[in-house]
């Protein structure tokens, strides 16, 4: 079994927007997945109740993003490998989670500034519904 997966470095825009930020893998994640500026997922973050610096719970941003009308839908699956997950999903765009840490899904390649290993587990992911449009 080919134990390889596709990963490519993306920050979600956070150098090129300006702001001095870090523990804010959820807003990056959530800039790639949505396909927003990072300023403009920052602000979500900042109304879900994220602080500046400060690491913030995927559930809550994922409820705020839902609330504003950005549909996300919770996968079924729990606790499975990122190669698995990224087998099983190589479509659609993806908001995924591990201890710790939240990156993007992006039609099978992961997108994040963090690398991450094939044996590491998603805890939740929650596939962006691109049936409808983003109000942003």
């Amino acid at each position: 079994m080919e134990n390889k997966i596709k990963q490519v470095l993306n920050d979600g825009g956070s150098v090129a927007s300006g702001l001095k930020e870090w523990n804010d893998c959820t807003i990056r994640a959530l800039a790639v997945v949505a396909g927003l500026g990072y300023s403009s997922a920052h602000k979500i973050g900042k109304d879900a109740g994220r602080k500046d610096k400060k690491g913030f719970p995927s559930f809550y941003l994922i409820q705020h993003c839902r609330e504003i009308g950005i549909k996300f839908e919770l996968s079924k699956r729990r606790s499975i490998s990122i190669k698995k997950f990224l087998d099983e999903n190589p479509t659609g765009r993806f908001y995924a989670k591990r201890r710790g840490h939240a990156f993007a899904i992006v039609d099978g390649v992961i997108q994040d500034a963090t690398p991450n290993r094939p044996l590491q587990r998603i805890t939740s992911a929650w596939k962006l519904d691109l049936a409808n449009p983003l109000p942003i």
